[in-house]
């Protein structure tokens, strides 16, 4: 059966950014009782000037069907177009995993959107038993991400 088999999210905080708010806007991708559960690793980085680069990612192998119904309930009806209207651009065949990007400031007052930009939380998707876009399709549409 084709399935998730893992989700990554990440994001990035930068020097003029306060982490503690970026932080929270990456846990606003779960769902609340996730929240407790999830332990985000941090790692940092230095950029090309020296400045720091806070790295936070979380990834998750268990209850992924609450976490993609989460994110499901949570895109706008206009979301769920564009995002399977780019499906196509956002799915690697080669990898079986799909590519994901909302908004970190609107994550951060826990509100999930699309926003194809720079400074955003990522979310990718690995799937198992099975690839090719029409699958991810049919189980995207399933699963209430998709029209």
């Amino acid at each position: 059966m084709f399935s998730v088999q893992e989700v990554e999210v990440k994001t990035y905080c930068h020097a003029t950014e306060d982490c503690s708010k970026v932080l929270v806007a990456l846990l606003n991708t779960v769902p609340p009782v996730m929240r407790r559960k999830v332990e985000p690793t941090k790692q940092i980085l230095h950029g090309y000037y020296g400045n720091p680069i806070t790295v936070y990612s979380l990834k998750l192998r268990e209850d992924l069907e609450d976490l993609l119904g989460y994110l499901a309930r949570s895109f706008s009806d206009s979301d769920r177009a564009i995002l399977s209207a780019t499906l196509d651009l956002r799915y690697d065949r080669k990898s079986n995993k799909l590519f994901i990007r909302i908004s970190k400031q609107s994550a951060y007052f826990n509100k999930i959107e699309l926003h194809d930009s720079d400074d955003v939380i990522k979310i990718t998707i690995s799937f198992k038993n099975g690839r090719g876009i029409s699958k991810v399709r049919e189980y995207l549409k399933k699963m209430g991400m998709i029209r």
